[in-house]
């Protein structure tokens, strides 16, 4: 399977499709612009939000330097193996 590198509003990553690629992109624009933190995620709306930002399709990611706090649960479920 070929991985697709790219760059998207200053978030490098690796994904394992253009679906994943899609989901990745569809999460970074709902945090707006220049944001500083990946909000929690809290246990009782885990499911729909998961439903809405699937990150199983997600190797690597590198974050913009904008950011300054992961939130709870932020990359839960995922295949992540790397986060910069």
């Amino acid at each position: 399977m070929q991985k697709i590198e790219g760059k998207y509003k200053d978030f490098e990553y690796v994904c394992e499709s253009k679906r994943a690629e899609a989901e990745l992109k569809k999460y970074i624009d709902s945090l707006g612009e220049n944001p500083t933190e990946l909000p929690d995620v809290s246990e009782d709306n885990y499911a729909q939000w998961h439903c809405d930002y699937d990150f199983d399709g997600i190797v690597s990611i590198k974050l913009p330097e904008t950011i300054k706090r992961i939130g709870k649960c932020a990359f839960a479920q995922s295949k992540i193996k790397n986060i910069v």
